[in-house]
């Protein structure tokens, strides 16, 4: 706290589930003290889950499971509702789901006006993800001076806005398959986006009629479903899908330097070369991230990657290529120097 930043982001399945909850408990309380609130000016916090056997409370009679959610979320209201000088909130809620329309509404009164980053990964509530409710919350005036959103909240929020919020100065937007969030496109300088490849075709859309200041996507193509031939040879990769966004209106991605991530499925070397013709149409792009799947589907010495391919495709202004394992923990990174493509590994 000496520097006003307090993460508690750890995973607390790894930790007693009931330490874990003491622990943000009395860490909400401390931040309701004037003397610590005013000092905090970044807190990242994962709500544990309240679902685990070790959670049951210990003076419960037969057993009775403890739900700490309710109390979890009100004390973390309360300690918000004191951070005045927030720059950085980042609230990861594990908790269950519940029926009840009162989780996480603290967070449309935050009385920061200088919240610079602010991501929200929860599913416990359709509520909060209810687009009229996001709308509200977008509205608020400490949303006025966000630079980095991550909305990412599951299933809920399906239905169309009917009005939507400006975000004066958004530029890094990230969410997974909340089709709501594309409406920030179309009104906001957005230089950073990630999404999921499955909502990509209309956020095409949008990114035409927008101010097309993109300078780096990242979709996310469904790498952990059944990997079967017929998958990774269809149309539904993330490569085909920026083909087809190109082939429509390349305009959205001239100023693209980084695009990923990238999935060829089972294609050799020719097919792949061929898949990158209208991508290669991007003259600013310098770096390419792509989803490798031969480590997992067939031996290493058929991934089609390496200098040979690299050195065919032709980009102008390429210089990295960033080969990533399908669980994103690994990285094979390819860089061009004045002797050609010289590869490394990195965790």
């Amino acid at each position: 706290m000496l520097y006003g930043v307090i993460r508690l982001d750890d995973d607390p399945i790894k930790r007693s589930p009931k330490r874990a909850i003491s622990i943000r408990l009395r860490l909400f309380k401390t931040l309701c003290a004037p003397k610590y609130a005013h000092i905090v000016t970044e807190l990242y916090i994962k709500l544990p889950p309240c679902t685990l056997p070790s959670a049951v409370a210990s003076d419960s009679p037969l057993g009775r499971v403890f739900d700490p959610c309710p109390n979890l979320d009100d004390k973390l209201g309360l300690a918000l509702m004191t951070l005045d000088r927030l720059e950085v909130l980042k609230l990861y809620c594990t908790g269950c789901a519940s029926p009840e329309p009162m989780r996480h509404t603290y967070l449309h009164f935050l009385p920061t006006r200088s919240l610079r980053v602010f991501r929200l990964q929860c599913a416990c509530n359709p509520y909060v993800g209810h687009p009229d409710n996001v709308i509200e919350l977008f509205n608020q005036p400490f949303m006025r001076s966000v630079e980095e959103l991550e909305w990412c909240l599951g299933e809920y929020g399906w239905r169309y806005p009917p009005n939507w919020a400006t975000l004066p100065k958004l530029r890094k937007l990230v969410y997974g398959q909340e089709e709501y969030m594309k409406e920030l496109l179309a009104s906001s300088p957005i230089t950073y986006l990630e999404c999921d490849a499955f909502v990509m075709k209309n956020v095409h859309v949008k990114l035409c009629q927008g101010p097309k200041t993109l300078t780096c996507l990242r979709t996310h193509p469904y790498i952990h479903n059944i990997l079967t031939p017929e998958y990774l040879r269809s149309s539904s990769l993330s490569a085909d899908w920026m083909t087809l966004c190109i082939k429509m209106d390349i305009s959205p991605y001239l100023n693209l330097r980084r695009l990923g991530y990238l999935c060829f499925g089972l294609r050799e070397a020719p097919e792949i070369a061929l898949n990158l013709t209208e991508i290669r149409l991007l003259p600013y792009l310098e770096c390419i991230e792509v989803v490798n799947l031969y480590g997992h589907l067939s031996p290493p010495n058929n991934d089609p990657w390496g200098p040979e391919l690299l050195s065919s495709l032709g980009f102008p202004s390429l210089t990295s290529v960033l080969i990533v394992d399908k669980h994103l923990e690994e990285t094979l990174v390819w860089e061009l120097d004045g002797l050609g493509w010289k590869s490394r590994r990195r965790r």
